[in-house]
């Protein structure tokens, strides 16, 4: 329905396009030249938009989603299409939230954005956390698969005190990554954050990690990919990496007390 709505409104766009293109032709030659690479512009979106609302949600993308919702309670049905009797993931959505997933023209999930904590019209907060009676282990590995993620915004989501999976080492096109209040502990490792070259957002606040930051948060050349970064309110300590100094001592405290350094005081 989305791709043939799309189509018409395409449709529409391109004959009011010819009728003033028909216009300039006539009455000024000049504004032709300009007028054909935006026809173009519009038509390659409009192509564009069509193939990715009519894109059919990768098998294996789809197994993984479902594998993360089994290791989660769910008490207020935030995703209740998620199931296998809708089996096109591209469409799933978060009650109350919207959009939960998208995904690129061939149906391989590109974002994954969830927040556990929403008001109720009873005044109540709908929390989506992990099934402790879940024995597999680690939770959320199954995402770990998910290798055209570029963005994960999972927040208010309860893991209850486990770490990042290193499955998440294979998320190597991972640009976005928000996982803020969601009570994940432990570290990050070097072998988690070593193939996430292309990070440009990493927001941890008001989790419970702990340990150092691993020096593979910065290049070889000593810079950084990172543009966005916030991690206070946990435990981390020990020195910055030099390639982090230049953000504000707010994106690292309150918290992380450990922690020293520039831009915080020099580590002794």
């Amino acid at each position: 329905m989305a791709a043939s709505s799309n189509a018409r409104s395409c449709g529409n766009i391109k004959s009011k396009a010819a009728a003033g293109r028909k216009d300039s032709v006539t009455a000024a030659p000049y504004g032709t030249s300009l007028l054909l690479p935006l026809l173009f512009v519009i038509a390659l979106l409009c192509v564009q938009s069509t193939v990715h609302a009519s894109a059919t949600c990768n098998a294996g993308d789809m197994a993984a989603l479902l594998q993360f919702k089994s290791e989660l309670v769910d008490q207020f049905n935030l995703l209740s299409d998620w199931n296998s009797t809708n089996p096109n993931c591209c469409t799933w959505a978060e009650q109350y939230m919207g959009t939960a997933v998208t995904c690129n023209s061939q149906g391989r999930v590109t974002s994954l954005l969830l927040s556990g904590r929403v008001a109720t019209s009873s005044g109540n907060t709908a929390t989506l956390v992990r099934n402790t009676s879940y024995n597999a282990a680690p939770f959320a590995a199954s995402l770990g698969s998910l290798t055209d993620l570029q963005k994960i915004e999972i927040d208010f989501v309860g893991f209850n005190g486990v770490g990042i999976p290193s499955s998440w080492s294979n998320l190597k096109q991972l640009t976005y990554l928000d996982l803020t209040f969601a009570n994940l502990v432990g570290g990050l490792s070097s072998s988690l954050v070593s193939n996430w070259n292309l990070l440009q957002t990493l927001d941890l606040q008001g989790d419970g990690f702990s340990g150092p930051l691993p020096a593979d948060l910065c290049t070889s050349q000593g810079t950084t990919t990172i543009t966005s970064f916030q991690i206070n309110e946990n435990n981390f300590s020990g020195p910055i990496p030099p390639c982090l100094s230049n953000f504000s001592s707010s994106a690292f405290q309150p918290g992380n007390t450990g922690l020293c350094g520039a831009p915080l005081p020099a580590c002794t």
